[in-house]
């Protein structure tokens, strides 16, 4: 999490990044890095990076600053969820 929204994490062994929706295709198009699949529906806005796509220190950093720059461009007002709100959720973990 950074600034309260979801930023990037592992899962399943590799790396769940939200990402610039319109860069999905140029990202999937690196090594280990596919779009995000959850219920059978492309997530939008979330590749995952296996493994083999983080083998180099590098290509972690490459990552991360993807995210990085994406995540202040997220607004809550526009996340589609009126169930989710910035003052309903939980404070953060601190580091």
């Amino acid at each position: 999490m950074v600034d309260d929204k979801m930023c990037f994490g592992t899962y399943k062994g590799g790396l769940m990044a939200r990402v610039e929706p319109t860069e999905i295709a140029v990202l999937t198009e690196r090594l280990g890095a596919t779009q995000m699949i959850h219920g059978g529906r492309p997530m939008t806005g979330y590749v995952f990076v296996e493994a083999e796509g983080l083998d180099a220190e590098d290509d972690l950093a490459f990552w991360i600053e993807k995210c990085l720059a994406f995540n202040p461009k997220l607004d809550f007002r526009i996340l589609g969820s009126s169930s989710c709100h910035k003052d309903q959720m939980s404070e953060p973990f601190g580091f």
